[in-house]
C-alpha cells in the first residue's frame, strides 16, 4: 500500500464462505494468504466467483489484474470490484501494455480473439481508469485513455458490447462532447441494425438471441440515459424512439 492510503488500512479482513463446508481451492487460498503475511504481492484474474472467498471489496485494479490490498472499497457495480490505482493502472495501459495488431485492417479478428477481449473487460477497465482519473480533476489525462481504447479497439473492427456505453460516459465526463456524440451515434446505429436482424428472424430462432436482443436493449437505455444527462435532446429522441420500438418488439416475442 502507497504510504498515502496508510491511513485507509483495516484491521482485519473477513473472509466469507457462505456453507457448511470449505472446498480444497478455498483452503489453499487462506492458507497461502497466511503464509505471505503481505510480504509478496497476491493478485485474482476476476471476482464473483467462489474461490474469492468474499474478498472482491479488498482488490485494487491495476490493469487486467486485481491486486489484494487490506484497504475496504465498496463495489461501484456489479462487476466493478474494489478500488483502482489510477497512477500505475494509467502507466500500465498507456505505456507497458503491447496490443499487437487487431485494430489493423489486414488484421481478421477472430471470434476467440474477440471474446477474450469481451471477457477481459478491456473496454470497462480503460472506462474505469478514465473516471478515476475525472474524479481527481485530470480530465486531460483520462481522455488520453479513453482515445487510446477507441484506438485499439476501433469499433467498426470490433464488436460493440455492454462496456463501450461505458466509453460514451467517459467522454461525456470529461468534456469531450463531440467525441460522446460520435460514439453514442455509431453504436445507435450498430444496434438498431442488430436488433432489426435479430427480430427479422423466424419464430423458432427468437429465443436463442434472446441474450443479444436483451444487451441491446441495454446499450439503448444507457445511451438514452447519457444524452438525456449530458443535453444531447436530438440524439436522445432517436434513442427513446428505437428502444421503443423494439423493446414493444421484445415484450412480444416474450410473452
Amino acid at each position: 500500500v502507497a504510504n498515502e492510503n496508510a491511513d485507509k488500512i483495516v484491521p482485519y479482513i473477513d473472509i466469507t464462505i457462505d456453507r457448511n463446508y470449505i472446498l480444497k481451492s478455498q483452503l489453499m487460498l487462506i492458507d497461502f494468504l497466511a503464509q505471505n503475511d503481505w510480504e509478496r504481492p497476491v493478485y485474482f484474474v476476476t471476482g464473483g466467483h467462489e474461490d474469492a472467498i468474499g474478498l472482491e471489496d479488498y482488490f485494487q485494479l491495476e490493469g487486467f489484474a486485481y491486486r489484494l490490498v487490506p484497504i475496504k472499497t465498496a463495489r461501484s457495480g456489479i462487476i466493478d470490484y474494489g478500488r483502482i490505482n489510477p497512477d500505475v493502472m494509467y502507466d500500465n495501459l498507456i505505456n507497458k501494455f503491447r496490443w499487437g495488431r487487431v485494430n489493423q485492417p489486414d488484421v481478421f479478428a477472430d471470434y476467440y480473439t474477440r471474446r477474450t477481449l469481451s471477457v477481459m473487460r478491456v473496454r470497462n477497465n480503460f472506462a474505469r481508469l478514465a473516471k478515476s482519473l475525472i474524479s481527481d480533476e485530470k480530465r486531460d489525462s483520462a481522455i488520453t485513455v479513453l482515445d487510446r481504447c477507441v484506438e485499439i479497439m476501433p469499433l467498426d473492427k470490433l464488436p460493440n458490447d455492454i462496456f463501450t456505453t461505458g466509453l460514451v460516459e467517459g467522454y461525456y465526463m470529461a468534456g469531450a462532447k463531440e467525441k460522446a456524440d460520435s460514439i453514442a451515434e455509431k453504436l445507435l446505429s450498430v444496434v438498431t441494425e442488430e436488433l432489426e436482424y435479430y427480430f427479422s428472424m423466424d419464430a423458432e430462432f427468437q429465443d436463442a438471441t434472446r441474450y443479444e436482443k436483451s444487451m441491446s436493449l441495454q446499450i439503448l437505455q444507457d445511451l438514452m440515459r447519457f444524452t438525456s444527462k449530458y443535453e444531447n435532446g436530438e440524439l436522445k429522441k432517436k434513442t427513446e424512439q428505437e428502444f421503443g420500438k423494439y423493446y414493444q418488439l421484445y415484450r412480444g416475442v416474450e410473452e
